[in-house]
């Protein structure tokens, strides 16, 4: 629900931006839909769609994207940064997949257990977007950087200008 509370509060002029924050996070919600959902703006309404694919195909399809990974050679590319001089601390070896291939060098478990890690996490690595990146205040520090290019800019204005406007800018 505080996607839809955030995209209310998104300026009107920025529909899209509003619009984006409604539809990815009610697609991307594990919750069960609402077939009576109100919209947070109130000039739209909202449209339930809902897919749910097979868990079964999920775990399939993780498994041959893992596979590919092993057979493109992720383990050979791991014990080639790590010759060059890439520190194991490095950030990108704290990040899904490089992660286990670290502990996999290490001893930590066999190849088939790491695959199957691997996939069990992927499977439960969130697709939507976080907290963050929805209550974020709108981005509003380049609104007049135009202005720079304005002489520049001063041809094609006549061309644009229905479209600023519809989007509720003005060219001044």
């Amino acid at each position: 629900m505080a996607s839809f509370r955030a995209a209310a509060k998104a300026a009107s002029r920025d529909l899209s931006r509003s619009s984006w924050m409604v539809t990815r996070v009610s697609l991307g919600s594990t919750k069960p839909v609402q077939t009576e959902a109100i919209s947070p703006l109130s000039f739209c309404d909202v449209v339930t769609v809902a897919l749910r694919i097979p868990a079964p195909f999920v775990a399939e399809r993780t498994r041959i994207r893992v596979d590919d990974q092993f057979a493109r050679g992720i383990v050979d590319e791991v014990k080639r940064l790590l010759a060059s001089g890439v520190p194991g601390s490095a950030r990108p070896f704290g990040g899904l997949v490089y992660r286990q291939v670290m502990e996999l060098l290490a001893g930590v478990r066999d190849e088939a257990a790491t695959r199957a890690l691997i996939a069990q996490e992927n499977r439960r690595y969130a697709r939507t977007a976080s907290y963050a990146q929805v209550t974020e205040p709108l981005y509003d520090r380049s609104l007049d950087r135009y202005r720079h290019y304005r002489a520049h800019l001063e041809p094609v204005i006549p061309i644009l200008r229905p479209t600023i406007e519809r989007l509720g800018y003005t060219v001044d």
